[in-house]
């Protein structure tokens, strides 16, 4: 069944609220929102907040596969999604689960990428090019002939991205990526999610750490079930009653600014350090340069190492 939704509208919900089977109480309540076409949202909160079961009520996952019983209204792409098979939803909405390795089936990286579109019905020439149009995008050229279990795991994420990737959807969501991640894959997946948005995805993203994501259009805060804060990143970050009840994850930059009396917003280092000049701090590079080379000299004092792994697989 069709709703007519505001031009560029992709997600509706209208006083929505969940509860699990079996559950006692509700996972999200009294939900009102709108996703439009483009934007970059984050979701954020405490942990058992509802953010992921909001982010799988988007495609039907929720009620139509983890059951429970949903009031209220989910419209994805003008479409009530209970009215709708999950499948339908298959080219329109990607997405990304915490455990993404999960998402991952076949022997072969082309072959993977390969399957989403297959099942769309989509032709041998047509198939090609998303393949390597994916694969270009997310980094992936030139392990195409690798088999998955030899990836690391940032590569094997960027997989579970490129096989959505080629059956193109307009939305993508990702549900906390980068829990497993080292700082290597957390700095090549935010890298992948800027190209992303510059080629016009709508992006959500369920995620704790803030740091990397202070351009986004909008942030979701969630507490107990509910939307406590739907606004700008910069409002945000600004609210001293979010800071008091440990809503929001705060950026390492902005936590020092905010420690030292300063109530600003900062998007990046430059801005940072020129906001410490005008504030009448000094800042010494040669005392930086010293304590650098203290914890070099520190590192030295370390005993022989016990433990060396490389190449490993698992």
């Amino acid at each position: 069944m069709g709703a007519s939704l505001e031009r560029n509208t992709l997600i509706s919900l209208e006083d929505v609220s969940f509860t699990y089977k079996n559950a006692t109480r509700a996972a999200v309540k009294n939900i009102n929102l709108t996703i439009k076409e483009r934007e970059f949202v984050v979701i954020t909160g405490l942990n058992n907040s509802g953010k992921s079961t909001l982010l799988y009520m988007l495609n039907g996952l929720i009620p139509n596969v983890i059951k429970g019983h949903l009031d209220g209204q989910v419209f994805s792409f003008g479409c009530d999604t209970r009215q709708m098979p999950v499948r339908f939803f298959a080219d329109k909405i990607g997405m990304v689960f915490q455990d993404f390795s999960s998402q991952i089936f076949s022997s072969s990286i082309e072959s993977e990428l390969a399957f989403g579109c297959e099942n769309l019905g989509l032709d041998k020439t047509t198939i090609r090019e998303r393949i390597e149009e994916s694969l270009a995008l997310t980094g992936l050229l030139s392990l195409r002939k690798r088999e998955p279990d030899t990836l690391s795991g940032g590569q094997f994420q960027r997989l579970a991205i490129a096989s959505l990737l080629s059956m193109k959807p307009r939305l993508l969501c990702f549900d906390e990526p980068t829990t497993d991640l080292d700082p290597s894959g957390r700095k090549n997946f935010f890298n992948t999610l800027e190209l992303l948005k510059e080629k016009g995805h709508t992006i959500i993203i369920v995620e704790h750490q803030l740091d990397h994501l202070l351009d986004a259009d909008r942030i979701i805060v969630m507490n107990k079930g509910s939307i406590v804060r739907d606004c700008s990143i910069e409002e945000a970050l600004l609210d001293k009653r979010l800071r008091e009840e440990g809503l929001l994850q705060m950026p390492g930059v902005q936590k020092l600014f905010f420690t030292l009396g300063i109530e600003q917003f900062i998007k990046d280092e430059q801005e940072a350090f020129e906001l410490l000049k005008n504030s009448g701090f000094s800042l010494s590079l040669k005392k930086g340069e010293t304590l650098r080379s203290k914890q070099i000299e520190h590192s030295k004092e370390y005993g022989p190492v016990k433990i060396k792994a490389s190449n490993l697989s698992f």
